[in-house]
């Protein structure tokens, strides 16, 4: 019988890194704006992969170009225009 952790292993030591902080000069904490900066790049990558995603099924499937405003008003009021 094997045990492996995998990508899991990584993410447990760099967990624990974190904790401790620092070893001897060595730290291991990102400074608050590269951190942020991280977070926002990564937050923008996402939304522009689901808006790419969910935009080939309004545009692709047909329907008149109106199905992009008609969806936006959708999500904003919970009515049919």
């Amino acid at each position: 019988m094997s045990f492996a952790l995998g990508f899991a292993g990584l993410l447990l030591v760099a967990l624990y890194l974190g904790k401790i902080r620092s070893t001897g000069r060595l730290t291991w904490t990102m400074p608050v704006p590269a951190n942020l900066a991280l977070r926002n790049f990564g937050l923008s990558l996402f939304l522009a992969q689901v808006g790419m995603s969910s935009g080939q099924d309004l545009r692709g499937n047909g329907q008149p170009q109106r199905a992009v405003p008609a969806a936006g008003h959708r999500v904003c009021h919970g009515a049919e225009p």
